[in-house]
């Protein structure tokens, strides 16, 4: 998973700083390494040695980053939940589309859900619940990437691990499934459990709910959970268009990242559309054997032979 979140780093950075690309990349290997050997003491499993790398790498990413964004940590944030977002993102949408599309779509995911909790070790406590027998719950009480980051004093950059469920989230499709995701709380906005849930409905059109799209925008809601420190790193109200504004979105941009108003730059430009899907784009992004389940390499070669047949 480094290794892959390093390759979208390196895309920005070839694109907007390609003298320094090298430079840059190394500085954050070093710094990550620095890192892993300061905090070994978080290591207690094989899965929290694997969070501890990618979380190193992520910290070090974002203070290598912030320069280039002129010191903004919210856009900062913002640009790396993107780059984490493309991780992994194509054998997770497989197995969570797969499996709504069966027979009883809501006790498959349950299952499969419950049968990854040995993926994440001790660095983890997490329950799976069914209060309804039309309702799966899963809720985390401790995770091991908001203790790192939380350590370092950046808590907030933890939500740029969170972005990866939005993969999942989005590959349930109510149309063909009857079911919806939702994701309402997270420790690393504050709360005192990470809540996930997956429902059923009636709607077809129904949309995924994530407090991390709504929170994160409404900056307010967070100072108040994290202090006034976290006002600031989410930055000023003024400075920043979000692009749930569907004006931004009919241009090209991307949901859940910002850019600055008023900054008629090249910067700007390439979060208008040409830096963001030249990450949609990359085929195969994030398929990572040892980290996900041998049953969604499975899926990924099933698809992509019925796709060379076609």
């Amino acid at each position: 998973m480094p290794r892959q979140f390093l390759d979208g780093i390196g895309e920005y950075l070839d694109l907007e700083a390609p003298e320094r690309t090298d430079e840059l990349i190394k500085a954050v290997r070093a710094r990550a390494e620095e890192l892993v050997d300061a905090d070994h003491n978080l290591v207690v499993d094989e899965p929290s040695k694997d969070a501890l790398a990618i979380s190193a790498v992520v910290l070090a990413s974002f203070e290598q980053l912030l320069p280039l964004f002129d010191g903004d940590e919210r856009r900062t944030i913002l640009f790396l939940q993107h780059v984490m977002g493309t991780v992994l993102k194509r054998p997770y949408q497989l197995m969570f589309q797969t499996l709504s599309r069966r027979e009883e779509p809501l006790d498959k995911i349950d299952n499969a859900c419950r049968k990854m909790e040995p993926l994440y070790g001790d660095g983890w406590d997490m329950t799976f619940e069914r209060p309804e027998p039309q309702v799966f719950e899963m809720k985390v009480r401790r995770c091991f990437f908001r203790d790192f980051f939380a350590r370092h004093d950046a808590t907030l950059v933890t939500t740029v691990m969170c972005a990866f469920d939005v993969n999942w989230m989005q590959a349930i499709d109510p149309a063909v499934s009857g079911l919806r995701a939702e994701r309402t709380s997270l420790l690393s906005l504050g709360d005192d459990e990470c809540r996930f849930a997956v429902l059923e409905t009636d709607d077809p059109l129904a949309r995924y709910v994530d407090t991390l799209e709504r929170r994160f925008i409404d900056k307010q809601e967070t100072a108040d959970r994290l202090g006034q420190s976290a006002f600031d790193l989410l930055g000023s109200p003024a400075r920043t268009v979000f692009l749930s504004d569907p004006l931004r979105q009919i241009d090209g941009a991307c949901a859940h990242v910002g850019v600055v108003a008023g900054r008629p730059d090249r910067r700007c430009e390439s979060f208008g559309g040409e830096l963001l899907n030249r990450h949609w784009l990359r085929p195969g992004t994030g398929v990572v054997n040892r980290s996900a389940p041998e049953v969604l390499v499975a899926l990924e070669g099933a698809d992509e032979r019925r796709t060379r047949h076609k």
